[in-house]
């Protein structure tokens, strides 16, 4: 049993989508309606994105991650998301055998993209 849906509120589900399918992977699943669609990746994660105008403000501390495959493949997508003008939040970081770096997409959320 693993973790394998997460739901968003957004304030443009274009932009949202955009972010997460260029720089993650993520692919459209289905659309129930314009404003409210399903993402996913390779491994089956369900992805979804409504819009609401005032998304709520997650707390400091809400993020979620991205695990990838090599500490490489975290310098390299570190690289793309500074290059591409994301709002990368934090500097990559080698911790042991973590390596990381936190970035914010559209609205503000907190996605930590790490290999351990």
């Amino acid at each position: 049993m693993r973790i394998n849906h997460l739901h968003l509120h957004v304030r443009d589900v274009a932009r949202s989508r955009a972010f997460y399918e260029q720089h993650f992977g993520m692919r459209l699943k289905f659309e129930i309606k314009k404003d409210f669609i399903f993402l996913t990746d390779d491994g089956g994660m369900d992805f979804a994105l409504s819009v609401e105008e005032e998304a709520p403000k997650a707390p400091d501390w809400f993020h979620f991650g991205f695990r990838l495959e090599s500490a490489d493949a975290v310098e390299k997508m570190y690289d793309r998301l500074k290059e591409a003008g994301a709002q990368v939040s934090s500097k990559l970081g080698v911790y042991g055998t973590r390596v990381t770096f936190s970035v914010e997409d559209p609205d503000g959320y907190g996605v930590e993209v790490y290999f351990e």
